[in-house]
């Protein structure tokens, strides 16, 4: 098992993103993201081994007093690799940022995976992850084209436990930021 800390939309404004994963979803064998049944979400580290009571512990030290916090997306983007994955990028947020590195600051950052270090970060909402190497290219183009910007409100942040995604702890994100 491995286990995350994300925000998640779990709120109308999700909806934007819900609209992406059904586009990228043509590209994919499957539709990886609605097959989750999880909310839209970012995922600030991910661990194959650590105490899921100190992630909690964590959690709860980033997010007792937070808000909820609202990102622009304006582009697409792809990670390259042996299956591409479509990704919709939040433009900077400190705040967001802020929550990462308190997190490491919490938990040893040499225990998150990799790519979820500090310096290898990328925020990010997953859009398709089970593209299918025929739809490579088209997937790029996908992620080449003009994309009007749109808003969308993280509203609660959760401990979760993976695959499949279950929900260890949530805490609400009051207000707004």
């Amino acid at each position: 098992m491995s286990y995350a800390i994300t925000i998640r939309a779990a709120n109308e404004s999700g909806q934007a993103i819900i609209r992406l994963w059904d586009e990228a979803s043509e590209f994919e064998a499957a539709p990886s993201m609605q097959r989750l049944g999880y909310a839209p979400h970012i995922t600030l580290a991910v661990y194959e081994t650590v105490d899921p009571d100190r992630l909690v512990e964590g959690m709860a030290a980033i997010f007792a007093e937070a808000s909820s916090l609202v990102l622009r997306f304006d582009r697409i983007r792809v990670f390259d690799g042996d299956k591409p994955v479509l990704w919709a990028a939040p433009n900077v947020s400190e705040v967001l940022e802020q929550w990462a590195g308190i997190l490491h600051d919490f938990i040893d950052p040499d225990l998150c995976h990799p790519h979820y270090r500090p310096g290898a970060w990328r925020p990010h909402c997953t859009l398709a992850t089970d593209i299918r190497p025929e739809y490579a290219e088209a997937a790029r183009d996908f992620a080449r084209r003009r994309l009007l910007p749109f808003d969308v409100t993280f509203d609660f942040a959760d401990c979760v436990e993976f695959p499949p995604v279950r929900i260890l702890e949530s805490l609400p994100l009051s207000g707004g930021c």
